[in-house]
């Protein structure tokens, strides 16, 4: 079996190194994929789509499944998350940051434009949509195609459930133990340990530790 010289592998890794940065798909899926994961400890699915890798940040304990990652922006995957099969994060040239142990489950698109941030111990169920963006429509005499966007961003706390199916709208925070019922279309601010429903989504109840604890 032929080896390259010892003085070239330096180069040669600076070019992969150089490639990988400058591509939005350096290598094959199933190549760029054991590579990705042999450098972070993370397990990918061969079949996952990756583009632009080199604005991926994956922490040790990541699971990757048939997903798309379009990182056109930085994409920061904390420890132990879980992107399952169908799903999308799309950057679309804005940051997007996910903490420990978030699961974003089949067929959910997570965009990046203004800004997502999610915390810690996040449940995002399937088909649920994040927007971290909108088309501004002030004008009736232009067309909306033409008006451009408003990008304020997306945050959304620790210990927080979206249910299937919701809708999260730009400008958005939701606080730390908030649940979202499915379906919901999340215009607005979500108070910490809160639960909201409905379109536009509206308070439901408060988590109240103290009543949970006396059941």
């Amino acid at each position: 079996m032929l080896t390259a010289p010892a003085p070239l592998l330096p180069l040669m890794l600076s070019r992969l190194r150089r490639k990988v940065a400058a591509s939005e798909r350096p290598l094959p899926s199933r190549l760029l994929n054991r590579w990705l994961a042999s450098r972070s400890g993370a397990i990918i699915d061969p079949a996952a789509d990756i583009r632009y890798p080199a604005n991926l940040t994956l922490a040790p304990g990541v699971r990757l499944g048939r997903c798309r990652l379009i990182c056109t922006g930085p994409v920061s995957l904390g420890e132990r998350c879980e992107v399952r099969d169908d799903a999308i994060i799309d950057a679309q040239g804005g940051p997007v940051t996910l903490g420990r142990r978030v699961g974003v489950n089949p067929f959910c698109i997570l965009y990046g434009a203004g800004g997502l941030t999610i915390g810690d111990d996040v449940l995002v169920a399937a088909h649920t949509v994040v927007i971290p963006s909108s088309h501004r429509f002030d004008r009736p005499d232009v067309p909306m195609w033409d008006q451009g966007t408003s990008q304020i961003g997306v945050r959304i706390g620790s210990d927080v459930w979206l249910g299937t199916h919701v809708v999260v709208l730009d400008g958005v925070t939701i606080g730390d133990g908030a649940v979202v019922g499915a379906g919901a279309v999340v215009t607005r601010d979500v108070e910490p340990r809160t639960v909201v429903g409905g379109v536009p989504a509206r308070l439901l109840r408060r988590r109240d530790a103290t009543r949970a604890g006396a059941r």
